[in-house]
């Protein structure tokens, strides 16, 4: 079915669930689950993957296991990725056997060249600039002259969030680089800010799209059309 906007505010109910079990104790628990089958998945699938540290700002393992599953088991070829991190290492090595095309940007200059020295694709340098973005003041991602066609997963890590409508400026690119069946995933969906974001992309769609929520260490959004809607199972 098509997803109404005010379905999507059950994601407030993800960020309850995500504050009880910090308080009482649980994450790390569902975090070390989500750390084994990242690390069974990589065995199994024969990636040769550097270590891995998603610990503070860095992603999680819960997001580790969302690439994975969706970049291995459904039929994805091009993949944009909008902050880089240790998500673009992972990426890398499922890259590397599975022949997939990744475009990585990054806002931080230092931080891209960290890890360009780490993985074999393009990590882009992009800066930004003032833009108004869905009726909203906030600062464009300048896309590379480069990075071109459509993309069937795009993951939204960056740049910095903020309060509200946070890493708004990644709609634009979600406009212009999408392909026509896609997977969406949103990073720190547990945050307002990030659900404003993922609420305005979802009501500014026309097509039939399904939701899911993945709730580790951090949570996750994962938005799909038909053709990926499996990932409701993930």
């Amino acid at each position: 079915m098509k997803i109404n906007a005010r379905d999507f505010f059950k994601a407030k109910w993800i960020y309850r669930c995500h504050r009880l079990r910090s308080k009482f104790g649980t994450t790390p628990t569902v975090e070390v689950l989500f750390q084994n089958m990242v690390q069974n998945g990589v065995q199994a699938l024969g990636l040769s993957v550097p270590p891995l540290y998603p610990r503070g700002g860095a992603a999680n393992y819960s997001l580790l296991y969302a690439i994975l599953r969706i970049a291995t088991e459904l039929p994805i070829k091009r993949v944009l990725e909008i902050g880089a991190g240790q998500s673009t290492l992972l990426l890398n090595s499922i890259a590397r056997a599975r022949g997939l095309e990744i475009v990585t940007l990054e806002t931080d200059s230092n931080w891209a060249s960290r890890i360009q020295a780490a993985v074999d694709h393009k990590v882009h340098f992009v800066k930004r600039e003032p833009a108004v973005v869905h009726g909203h003041s906030t600062e464009n991602i300048v896309l590379p002259a480069d990075v071109e066609g459509k993309f069937d997963l795009i993951i939204v890590d960056g740049p910095i969030g903020s309060r509200r409508r946070s890493r708004w400026t990644a709609l634009s690119a979600l406009d212009k680089l999408l392909n026509d069946d896609f997977v969406v995933v949103f990073d720190d969906a547990g945050r307002v800010g990030e659900q404003d974001t993922a609420k305005e992309f979802l009501t500014s769609r026309d097509e039939q799209l399904f939701v899911h929520f993945i709730l580790g260490e951090k949570a996750q959004c994962l938005i799909s059309t038909a053709k990926f809607r499996e990932v409701a199972y993930f």
